[in-house]
């Protein structure tokens, strides 16, 4: 799968940018970093490799979701045969975990190098939290069986 550079993955728009551009690292609990960068990173030298680590590592969480998302809808449920029922909790419950560690992973980003999300990545962490809601549904489901 091509990505873009994790360091350049996000453009602001030119109303939002200030220039020269500034660091978005947070360094303690309150405080950005603020150093300068180039225009089109949103961070300095030297929060380069932990944010790029950090974009990774969401994104490898991404990709784990992509390969273990389980195709069951609520209304299957009831159709399946009762010994498919332990094995679909186990697939279910595993899409979940790598559904909460994308999760964590892309707030604990945005939290650390960005801020305020964008809407996209707004939109994302919504579309996460969906699917979570409606695979604990499943689950529920199933071991009601």
């Amino acid at each position: 799968m091509s990505r873009a550079s994790p360091s350049t993955h996000r453009r602001q728009s030119s109303s939002s940018v200030t220039y020269p551009p500034r660091c978005q690292c947070l360094v303690d609990s309150r405080t950005r970093c603020n150093a300068r960068t180039v225009p089109r990173r949103q961070v300095c030298d030297a929060h380069l490799a932990a944010y790029e680590k950090s974009y990774r590592d969401y994104k490898d969480a991404a990709d784990e979701t992509i390969t273990l998302r389980v195709q069951l809808k609520r209304g299957d449920v009831h159709s399946l045969d009762l010994v498919e029922v332990d094995a679909r909790i186990i697939d279910v419950r595993a899409y979940i975990d790598a559904l909460e560690k994308e999760l964590a992973l892309r707030k604990e980003h945005d939290w650390t190098f960005v801020g305020e999300p964008d809407e996209g990545h707004q939109e994302r962490l919504r579309k996460i939290e969906q699917r979570l809601a409606h695979n604990r549904e499943i689950i529920h489901m199933l071991r009601s069986r």
